[in-house]
């Protein structure tokens, strides 16, 4: 590369590529910012998730008389309602209930109540009497 002229061209290449790697080393790091930043914003239908997890349908009963006493509606009931009137469902648990429950739809029976995690047959069956479909 003793020609001047081949020396131009492969400064002229290198300053290129250094360029073109510090651009997209900045657009890269944007784009994992920008992904972080939905992901705390997460929302549905113009709400955000923790909305639609901590509070219940507007304007629904979320327990009802029964012969037995009064029993929780879980296709209505807001997370903080399921994790206080349940057996040994805390919290977070009760959150996996109602997003999914908002994700998937309403619970038609035990059965597919037990396909949220952390519910298992034992928690069922504990509260087999504390909960309602309909």
């Amino acid at each position: 590369m003793s020609n001047p002229s081949n020396q131009r061209i492969f400064s002229v290449v290198l300053i290129s590529i250094f360029a073109v790697a510090v651009f997209l080393s900045i657009m890269l790091s944007k784009d994992n910012v920008d992904q972080a930043e939905a992901n705390s914003r997460l929302e549905v239908n113009s709400q955000p998730v923790t909305e639609l997890i901590e509070r219940p349908l507007a304007g629904v009963e979320t327990a009802k008389e029964t012969q037995d006493g009064r029993k929780l509606l879980i296709n209505t009931a807001s997370a903080s309602e399921i994790a206080s009137k349940l057996k040994g469902i805390g919290e977070k648990t009760a959150q996996l209930i109602v997003a999914h429950r908002n994700r998937v739809g309403f619970y038609k029976n035990f059965e597919e109540l037990g396909a949220v995690k952390n519910i298992g047959p034992a928690k069922i069956e504990a509260n087999r009497d504390r909960i309602s479909f309909d």
